[in-house]
């Protein structure tokens, strides 16, 4: 599965890196509700994701290095998460 293309121009325009994913932006690629990504991430069940303030974001490149992966279980490492940090 790749991530939608449908994105808007200045999003597409973000290098990689920088194009991060709300957990409403993951519930709709994964066609899942939020309420269930909640749940998989206390779960253990999805890439480990940033928190900035009060919200959690994934990068992009992460959520699409783990679903070419297979989506395995568990918390991706540190040293896996893709992009520049």
């Amino acid at each position: 599965m790749r991530i939608a293309e449908s994105e808007s121009p200045q999003v597409r325009a973000l290098p990689g890196y920088l194009q991060t994913l709300s957990v409403k932006d993951l519930a709709t690629l994964l066609r899942l509700s939020e309420r269930q990504i909640r749940k998989l991430l206390a779960e253990q069940r999805l890439p480990e994701p940033i928190r900035v303030g009060g919200s959690i974001r994934w990068r992009r490149s992460t959520v699409q290095e783990w679903l070419d992966t297979g989506c395995p279980t568990g918390p991706v490492p540190p040293a896996q998460q893709g992009g520049a940090q």
